[in-house]
């Protein structure tokens, strides 16, 4: 059985999906219910005696860390961000070693690098992470335990680093725009992209990362503790030109925010040839949502 922390997330629901599809055993575990067709209990992960409960009635052999504040709001507030992002990940570690589960699956980000502005080419997973912001940082330490708690008590841990993530579903405060590129493909009207036009950034379709967190988290012989997931790289106004390609009803405006806290270019490679991931194509996601969506209506 698998233990999905923050199964209810953005990427969680997707990711438990693609879990059950594939005949397995899943157990989400969340702040907030949902109507799931997999069990689903209300935990907090930094409630230690709460997470034994569920791993005293549950048989539990992997563990999927996916519960974390993201970038704005462990910025806005840290506390709250050092309480979920590292102090949950402690706890679930600790339980892992005290009811002998075998597997921990971290879900990390491309914010643990940093910018790296002086490494030449592709960034791969050999290098020193040097995280700007307090969400890559709490990532990097959940990193850093984890491998060296894996050490000292056999957990196989391992790690993985994902770019931002887009699809339908419901709009998060900070990034709307990640949800609603998708949640308006066949009506179309006005979205904001708080980047500026000629920013890039590493985009996924969430079941796309969905389905490599799934290679991990199976694998009975991951050869590494640190992979990154597929991605692609995307001008934000090549994203716009192309949401307005497919319907023209869109209309695009750009902002002035700049991507901090990860590089240009990151290699995947790792993933891509030790499991055959294969490449993902946003185009291709949006072409299917916005056809879904006019069969739909």
């Amino acid at each position: 059985m698998i233990l999905v922390a923050g199964g209810n997330g953005y990427l969680g629901q997707p990711f438990c999906q693609s879990l059950t599809q594939n005949g397995e055993s899943v157990i989400s575990l969340d702040i907030a219910a949902q109507d799931n067709l997999y069990p689903d209990l209300t935990v907090d992960v930094r409630d230690y005696q709460a997470l034994e409960k569920v791993f005293d009635q549950h048989p539990i052999r992997t563990v999927v860390d996916l519960a974390a504040l993201l970038v704005s709001a462990s910025a806005a507030d840290p506390l709250l961000s050092f309480q979920v992002n590292v102090l949950g990940a402690f706890n679930l570690l600790r339980i892992c070693h005290e009811f002998t589960v075998p597997r921990f699956v971290f879900g990390s980000s491309f914010s643990v690098l940093g910018n790296l502005g002086h490494v030449a080419g592709e960034v791969d997973e050999d290098v020193t992470p040097q995280p700007t912001n307090f969400y890559g940082q709490t990532k990097d330490f959940v990193e850093r335990m984890g491998m060296t708690f894996s050490e000292l008590s056999g957990v196989q841990f391992i790690s993985a680093r994902m770019p931002i993530l887009v699809g339908p579903g419901e709009p998060t405060a900070t990034t709307p725009w990640r949800a609603e590129i998708f949640n308006l493909i066949h009506c179309g009207g006005e979205v904001i992209i708080d980047y500026a036009p000629d920013e890039v950034l590493p985009l996924a379709h969430y079941e796309d990362v969905a389905n490599a967190l799934r290679f991990l988290t199976l694998s009975e012989d991951a050869e590494h503790k640190i992979y990154h997931l597929p991605y692609e790289n995307w001008t934000v106004e090549e994203l716009g030109q192309t949401l307005m390609e497919i319907n023209p009803s869109f209309q695009v405006t750009y902002g002035e925010r700049r991507l901090q806290g990860s590089p240009l270019q990151i290699s995947w490679s790792r993933i891509r040839e030790e499991f055959g991931v294969p490449q993902p194509s946003l185009h291709k996601r949006l072409v299917e949502q916005y056809k879904y969506a006019i069969k739909r209506s």
